[in-house]
């Protein structure tokens, strides 16, 4: 009995055992698999975050570095739309070409669509282009994005252009890292701008001119000189406004007519105003800008919250390409070596500002309601925080492109000493009387308008993401 029971004993145990030695070796396979599962997620997150570093180079290379072909290159209406075949091997077909037939295609990937953009071109300014395959891979093909102490990963980039007018680009960017691949893709465009500029000075209120100011509609090269050429008018303002006046040595010039017409403080208006006349107050209040992104010919509805989040919360001593600024421009002496001169599109807007609640001089004022939550529409107009930002330029310096103001010298000098501006600029409330003192001149540029739509950064708008096939 004693042998039996230890027989049974022994059984008893070899079957725990058996049962122990299974457990621990199936919880050591899930254990296994769950770490390789969990290494491949992170791998494939590593992966895609190298990629979307890609594509953020790619924006800077194409901010920093890239002319547009010129109109003559391309093809905007091919008849057989070019197939495009993407990293992960899709294939697309786009509304643009090479004359030849071919799309535009820069590729780092070593998959998909070969290059075919050419290396040297005239771009859509006019001017040559030279390398530009040579930069695009220099920048972009399997460049190292360290990854701490687990290595580098690596990513080259695809671009295809999309769209010429306005200019569109398809992204792809290919992350590697630790033999895992993964492209992520995104579209690339400059802003459709098409400025409300009616003239050197467009307004929706009044614009008087007192001192020596000079605003010029003729057409000026970026030295100031007038060149060939028809311009546009010296003012234009809204319908429900009165002429400009001129008083002291102020002049106001056009040659809208074919001849070069100036007014000044002897000037009398005829009547009827020739429609070819250096002013003008013939703007529908109804089509109007109320916003820069308006202002800018953009929908204010999907733009206006763009712009807003580019905002700069101080002004750059020099001004280059598009700055948007929630505050005054400065006034009086610029600190620390400072000229606030500079080139490209200046918006002062103030996101809680419209002149359609705020300012009962705008022609379409609306005095019962009010564009903020909460704030009846006396108290938006006592709040401080909803004040329209003002341009006041006080210096003896040039800017050359673009102006976009709530206001213009409503608080300050407004535009004052030897300042020059050469472009255009968009007021888009009242000037309170006089835009300012001195010896200003405001001469209207295409060149530098022009320069100035042409210096907006791209901007980036979030595509699919797609992985590819492992190594």
């Amino acid at each position: 009995m004693k042998k039996n029971n230890e027989g049974y004993a022994l059984l008893v145990s070899m079957i725990a055992l058996v049962l122990l030695t299974t457990i621990t070796g199936l919880m050591a396979l899930s254990a296994g698999g769950d770490m390789k599962r969990s290494n491949n997620a992170r791998t494939e997150m590593q992966s895609h975050y190298v990629a979307e570093v890609g594509l953020e180079k790619a924006l800077i290379w194409f901010r920093n570095s890239y002319g547009l072909l010129g109109n003559a290159l391309v093809n905007t209406a091919p008849g057989t739309p070019p197939t495009v075949t993407d990293p992960a091997g899709n294939t697309y077909t786009v509304p643009v070409s090479l004359t030849n037939g071919s799309p535009v295609v820069l590729n780092t990937t070593g998959i998909g669509s070969a290059t075919t953009h050419p290396a040297s071109y005239t771009n859509s300014q006019g001017e040559a282009e030279a390398n530009m395959t040579t930069s695009f891979s220099a920048s972009l093909a399997n460049q190292a994005v360290p990854m701490g102490t687990q290595g580098n990963g690596t990513y080259a980039v695809m671009a295809t252009l999309v769209g010429y007018a306005p200019e569109r680009w398809r992204i792809d960017s290919v992350g590697t890292f630790s033999g895992r691949r993964k492209a992520v893709s995104v579209f690339l465009e400059k802003l459709p701008l098409t400025p409300f500029v009616h003239a050197a000075y467009t307004s929706a209120s009044p614009v008087d001119l007192t001192g020596n100011q000079t605003i010029d509609g003729q057409d000026h090269d970026l030295d100031g000189d007038v060149i060939g050429g028809i311009g546009m008018p010296g003012v234009s303002v809204t319908d429900t406004n009165p002429l400009p006046e001129v008083s002291g040595s102020g002049e106001i010039k056009s040659n809208v007519s074919g001849s070069t017409v100036t007014i000044d403080h002897d000037t009398t208006y005829p009547d009827p105003l020739p429609a070819d006349y250096p002013v003008n107050n013939d703007i529908d209040p109804d089509d109007y800008p109320d916003s820069p992104a308006a202002a800018l010919g953009l929908d204010p509805a999907v733009y206006q919250p763009y712009l807003d989040g580019m905002k700069q919360t101080s002004v750059p001593c020099h001004i280059s390409g598009l700055v948007v600024l929630d505050l005054n421009f400065p006034t009086g002496s610029a600190p620390g070596g400072c000229d606030y001169s500079g080139d490209g599109i200046l918006v002062l807007h103030n996101p809680r500002y419209s002149p359609r609640y705020f300012d009962p001089l705008d022609p379409l004022y609306t005095s019962g309601t009010s564009p903020i939550s909460g704030q009846t529409a006396a108290q938006y107009r006592a709040d401080t925080l909803n004040q329209p930002r003002y341009f006041n330029y006080n210096a003896n310096n040039t800017f050359k492109g673009i102006i976009i103001a709530d206001s213009i010298g409503e608080i300050g000098p407004g535009i004052s000493g030897s300042a020059a501006i050469l472009g255009a600029i968009i007021s888009l409330d009242r000037v309170n009387g006089a835009i300012g003192t001195g010896n200003a001149s405001i001469g209207y540029s295409s060149i530098a308008v022009s320069n100035a739509v042409n210096s907006v950064p791209y901007t980036k708008q979030r595509g699919t993401f797609r992985q590819l096939l492992n190594d």
